[in-house]
């Protein structure tokens, strides 16, 4: 038999395979740690897995449980005889699913250990193993593994085949493993192909290609298993094979330990509001999924908390979008940028949603006079005001005096330029004339809004919004002044900002 490890601290669990007599060459050793509802007894658990698959209560061993109080959930460190038909394919835990009808807890960390491991053994015990990068640099490369005690002592590459690994804590746990994590760096993690939507494709990195073994290769470690709390490899399970593979390598990993940290951009009509993106190592701008926006707004994209404001997201009208990258929640005390991205590849839809760092323009209706803009985000760099302004005239059969462009802010970090247009004619229709040029194909649009505002002139300025955006402490920071709510906060000119008005 072979012995396991099992080390409890807290509501964290270590284990893993203590090689020790192992089995005779082609058998197959099972075994699974899992969390149920403390209502499930280690001696419930045989008899209800053996009627689920109509198995006998004998193959099926309860090594260790404890129940924790606290959560009031069981955990179990199970083994199944390992020739036992029933189990279904070895490359797969998909039988385990079946547990979640008696109320398999449903989160990350409990989904995270869950945990079918497996292995076939036809070396002697394979002994501890060696972690190396095969690349460019010492901190950049494929991932490679052997076995210290194995019959062949080739290195092997790294197998991951679930979503789950295509991260950059994933990544910093390779780091650590080969002694080239680095706190202030990101850790990318990259996957040759997408099938299972693992990690991003190794196409978009230039070197990634060169240092791929190809389809076949000799795989040392697949079906990577690992608890939500370890820092290394070491903490991980895994099938442990050695052989070569026909089709195994397609699911090969590329970590660089030393990237700098991607930059971030949100794309909108207006700052501080729309999609975020992502420059990755292609050069190329990809939008991302979220879901914690007030802690991705602080510290991805860099946005000062205000006290007035708690970010949030809105979901788009057009609601599917291609996912390829995903912020996952990145609470304190983790920071920047070690907030952990997820790399899907293309692979899944995903709601489209907006972050709103600040608070965005009001669309609440409002009497009096009004004015219709276009707000709009274009790529920067591509077109100049003289040129945009003789598109938009020409667009709206208007003479080019007439197009008034009252912001053109250029953003050199995000690669954008925020402009807001009015046309200054009575003799047209205005929505529509703007609308048509939003619409216009010569101008890299990357956002566009349309919208009637209250006229800013017919607001007096004792009835403006004032505030702060605060630096430093809650009375250190910018003057900040709007018209009405239906505006974004910007600096006040001197005409606007007086002594009293300070004062409120």
């Amino acid at each position: 038999d072979q012995k396991f490890l099992i080390c409890q601290t807290a509501n964290a669990w270590y284990y893993g395979p203590y090689h020790n007599n192992p089995p005779n060459p082609g058998l197959r050793d099972r075994r699974k740690s899992f969390v149920l509802n403390s209502s499930m007894t280690p001696a419930m658990l045989p008899g209800f897995v053996a009627s689920m698959y109509n198995v006998s209560a004998d193959d099926f061993i309860v090594l260790n449980s404890i129940v924790n109080e606290t959560t009031e959930l069981s955990h179990f460190l199970v083994r199944m005889r390992n020739d036992d038909p029933h189990w279904g394919p070895l490359d797969r835990a998909q039988d385990w699913v079946r547990l979640g009808d008696y109320g398999l807890v449903d989160s990350d960390a409990v989904r995270e250990n869950n945990k079918l491991i497996y292995a076939e053994y036809p070396d002697p015990d394979p002994g501890p193993f060696e972690y190396r990068l095969n690349g460019p640099s010492e901190s950049r490369g494929m991932v490679q593994i052997r076995a210290l005690n194995g019959a062949n002592k080739d290195w092997g590459y790294m197998q991951v085949n679930h979503h789950s690994f295509g991260t950059t804590d994933f990544g910093d746990r390779v780091c650590r493993s080969v002694g080239q994590y680095r706190a202030d760096r990101m850790s990318l993690i990259w996957r040759q192909g997408n099938g299972g939507g693992v990690g991003a494709d190794l196409s978009l990195t230039p070197d990634g290609p060169t240092y791929w073994p190809g389809t076949s290769c000799r795989v040392t470690q697949f079906d990577w298993s690992c608890a939500s709390w370890g820092e290394y490899l070491e903490n991980c399970s895994y099938s442990y094979n050695d052989k070569t593979h026909n089709q195994g390598c397609i699911y090969s990993v590329m970590v660089d330990c030393a990237s700098p940290v991607l930059p971030m951009r949100l794309v909108g009509a207006f700052p501080g509001v729309g999609w975020i993106e992502i420059k990755y190592e292609d050069g190329t701008w990809y939008e991302v999924g979220h879901n914690d926006v007030p802690n991705h707004c602080k510290k991805w994209l860099h946005y000062p908390e205000n006290p007035a404001w708690t970010p949030i997201r809105t979901l788009e009208p057009t609601s599917q979008w291609g996912n390829a990258f995903y912020l996952q929640n990145c609470p304190d005390p983790t920071e920047y940028p070690k907030c952990a991205i997820h790399f899907k590849g293309s692979g899944g839809n995903m709601n489209h949603y907006v972050a709103n760092c600040v608070e965005p323009p009001s669309t609440i209706p409002f009497g009096g006079a009004s004015i219709t803009q276009l707000n709009a985000a274009i790529t920067i760099n591509v077109i100049n005001v003289a040129l945009f302004r003789t598109i938009a005239a020409e667009v709206a059969g208007v003479t080019e005096p007439e197009i008034i462009i009252s912001q053109w802010n250029d953003q050199q970090a995000s690669e954008l330029t925020y402009l807001t247009i009015s046309i200054n004619n009575t003799g047209i229709n205005v929505g529509v004339a703007l609308n048509a040029i939003a619409a216009n194909g010569s101008v890299p649009w990357l956002y566009t809004d349309v919208r009637q505002m209250p006229v800013p002139t017919g607001v007096p300025a004792a009835n403006w919004d004032w505030g702060m955006e605060l630096v430093k402490g809650p009375k250190h920071g910018f003057v900040v002044a709007r018209p009405t709510a239906h505006y974004q906060y910007g600096v006040p000119c001197a005409a606007k900002w007086t002594v009293e008005l300070s004062k409120t």
